[in-house]
């Protein structure tokens, strides 16, 4: 059974603009094609295995990717958090490819993710992939 709080929710994030509304636990949330979730109650997107620099980790053993993957996704975050209104933002590990992501990101993206974590509540949570990465807001 579909409660009006989950009706509501259908309404504002709905299909329309991309986003797939769902409840879990009595508490509504939104998908979006992306793979972010967005939860309406705390104005949170959650996201997981970013996997920044991911290209310049396999540039390194001779397989060459197009560079601009960290960029990419700090921009696609970035829509993210514009669409959503998001407030809070939440990273749910695995952020870099691997320990010295954070030192190889480019400065544009490094821009792009210092604005995000100034302007919303950001939370890193540290993943199997982000052992050792150290926080961009520190730069």
């Amino acid at each position: 059974m579909i409660c009006a709080k989950t009706l509501k929710t259908a309404q504002r994030y709905g299909r329309a603009n991309g986003m797939v509304p769902f409840s879990f636990a009595g508490i509504d949330f939104a998908a979006s094609p992306e793979g972010a979730l967005y939860w309406p109650a705390r104005s949170a997107l959650l996201l997981a295995d970013l996997h920044l620099e991911k290209a310049s980790f396999f540039a390194r053993f001779g397989q060459m990717l197009p560079p601009y993957d960290s960029i990419a996704v700090a921009t696609a975050v970035a829509a993210a958090v514009t669409r959503t209104g998001a407030r809070e933002v939440w990273c749910l590990g695995d952020s870099f490819h691997d320990a010295q992501g954070c030192e190889r990101l480019p400065e544009d993206a490094r821009r792009v993710l210092r604005g995000l974590t100034t302007a919303t509540r950001w939370t890193w949570v540290a993943g199997n992939h982000d052992a050792g990465a150290r926080a961009i807001v520190d730069r």
